[in-house]
Order: C-alpha cells, then structure tokens, then sequence
C-alpha cells in the first residue's frame, strides 16, 4: 500500500500530514486510528533532505499506527507541498 504525506516547511519547523485518501485507506485497511498531522520543531538550519530520511523511519510509524508487520507492506511518499517535489521514499520491507 502506498501512502502519501505532505511536508510543510513553517518558520520553526516542519509539518507533515497524511493526504485524506491516505488516512482512510489506512484506517480502513488496518482499523487503525491515524495521526494525521505531525508538527516537528528545528532548533538550526538543516538540508531538507537529509532531515527528512533521518526522522521519517520514526515519525511515518507513528502517524499511521502500525505495527512492524503491517508497515512492511506500507510505502510512504513524502511530498513538498510548495513545489509538489518527492522528497523521500520510504520502503519498509527494507528494514526486515
């Protein structure tokens, strides 16, 4: 199954939020409560990028709500929500 979230970069941070239809499959498929948006403040300047892969394996699980066994079924697509741009593909079968 694959899941989008977009990533907002504020002033003090990030915020990342599941795409409605992202939410429901989710929540439909799994029967698992979703959070669907999650603020991330920064203290300094950091590479878009390289932020994102090293907090995505911790902040994707918690948004969605699933155990390791149903993540391994899950790709998460981290989009920009200023220029549309890909950011991150986060494949969780990888991590077995």
């Amino acid at each position: 199954m694959e899941v989008i979230i977009n990533v907002n970069k504020q002033m003090g941070g990030y915020t990342f939020g599941l795409i409605p239809e992202s939410k429901w499959a989710i929540e439909e498929v799994y029967g698992v409560t979703t959070s669907p948006n999650i603020f991330v403040a920064y203290d300094v300047k950091t590479n878009f990028k390289q932020y994102h892969a090293a907090i995505s394996k911790h902040i994707i699980p918690f948004m969605l709500g699933l155990d390791s066994e149903q993540l391994s079924k899950v790709t998460a697509r981290l989009i920009n929500v200023q220029t549309k741009e890909e950011l991150l593909t986060q494949k969780y079968d990888e991590e077995k």
